[in-house]
């Protein structure tokens, strides 16, 4: 694992790096990954990691360079987000409470890390997060910085772009937002399709995707999975998602 305990944003992992998952062998062979400009290395159990991502199931198991050096290199990443998935390779637990603008901008750059790293089930988990922070909190301060980097590293059709766009039309107050003048067009065009739709609409009648069913409209999943929140959603469910965010 890496040593380095620098966050970014200040934002830090709850709990350290501790090998919880029961299905690990400790004499499982170790592959080195090396992140960011400095490489700063991070060694993680090989069949673990390859259990949980296609990209390095393909690089460490296939006749790639990387599957005979047991090590690869992404420099284009950054370590501090890194050290979020290695978390959660070992924990199984995105260890981000979920509380702040601080850590919807890391959870923003952790979805698009899982997403290139083939990671379907930290994609889920991380958006259940940017789900809550958006629904706990009625204002948040979306950043056309943070905003952009979403656009520059996603394709359209991405849930991470809808959950924005959908975080703006439906429950931000723009006019305490002037800095998204700055956001890439496409973001605050799809903003504004979904508010003008909205016009002819009775206030109090209308329901948002943020009040519906989360799993089919912003998860990632494989034909025949089962998610946890994949039953419609109901005023039981909505009640039992306030009671839980009232009592962490």
């Amino acid at each position: 694992m890496c040593a380095d305990d620098q966050t970014l944003f200040n934002v830090q992992p709850v709990t350290p790096i501790l090998p919880v998952n029961f299905m690990l062998d400790l004499r499982d062979e170790v592959v080195a990954v090396y992140v960011g400009d400095d490489e700063r290395p991070f060694h993680i159990h090989k069949k673990l990691l390859c259990s949980k991502s296609t990209y390095f199931k393909a690089a460490f198991e296939g006749s790639f360079k990387e599957a005979s050096e047991k090590k690869l290199h992404l420099l284009d990443e950054d370590p501090k987000i890194f050290r979020f998935y290695a978390i959660w390779i070992y924990n199984q637990d995105l260890q981000i409470r979920g509380k702040n603008d601080e850590d919807l901008n890391v959870c923003c750059r952790l979805y698009i890390l899982a997403d290139k790293l083939g990671s379907a089930g930290l994609q889920n988990i991380v958006m259940d997060v940017i789900h809550k922070i958006i629904k706990r909190r009625r204002y948040i301060n979306l950043e056309s910085e943070n905003v952009n980097f979403v656009y520059n590293n996603t394709l359209p059709g991405s849930h991470l772009r809808d959950i924005l766009v959908d975080a703006l039309a439906w429950q931000m107050d723009a006019d305490s937002h002037p800095d998204l003048i700055n956001a890439v067009p496409e973001f605050l065009y799809a903003a504004l399709k979904i508010c003008t739709g909205r016009l002819p609409l009775r206030l109090g009648d209308e329901k948002g995707p943020l009040d519906m069913n989360r799993c089919r409209i912003y998860h990632v999943h494989s034909d025949g999975h089962i998610c946890s929140v994949t039953p419609p959603a109901s005023n039981s469910e909505s009640e039992s998602d306030s009671k839980s965010d009232s009592e962490s």
